[in-house]
């Protein structure tokens, strides 16, 4: 992030933990607070947004995150100090079949995690 501070107004970090590494930990998702945190120390009062994972697709990332796991991240996010959030939803222009969707992962398919993501909207307002 060190490289970037100086020419940068807003620094966003995309700590994608849901990857093939199964089963997932605490350590894993303590990885957003740590990215959000040494970003805030890097970046001397300037906003940093933390980029939460809101997709899957295949090869690298092959579910989405839990509505759990999600809220978890948006939860150490704002902890560590996350100054805004961007909930990414990558849709796989690949027909690669995930476990919400036989052609492609599309977050508007997912409604558990649909629906996480607009609680933690509302409460992050």
């Amino acid at each position: 992030y060190a490289e970037f501070a100086p020419y940068c107004d807003i620094l966003a970090v995309l700590p994608y933990v849901v990857t093939r590494k199964e089963p997932l930990n605490e350590s894993d998702l303590m990885r957003v607070h740590q990215s959000v945190s040494l970003a805030k120390k890097i970046m001397r009062g300037k906003p940093v947004f933390a980029v939460i994972q809101s997709f899957a697709g295949l090869p690298y990332w092959p579910r989405p995150p839990t509505p759990s796991e999600f809220s978890t991240m948006v939860a150490v996010a704002q902890a560590a100090g996350a100054d805004g959030y961007a909930f990414y939803a990558y849709t796989s222009a690949e027909r690669y079949p995930t476990p919400t969707s036989p052609s492609g992962y599309k977050l508007y398919e997912d409604t558990p995690l649909m629906d996480a993501v607009r609680s933690a909207s509302r409460l992050l307002r």
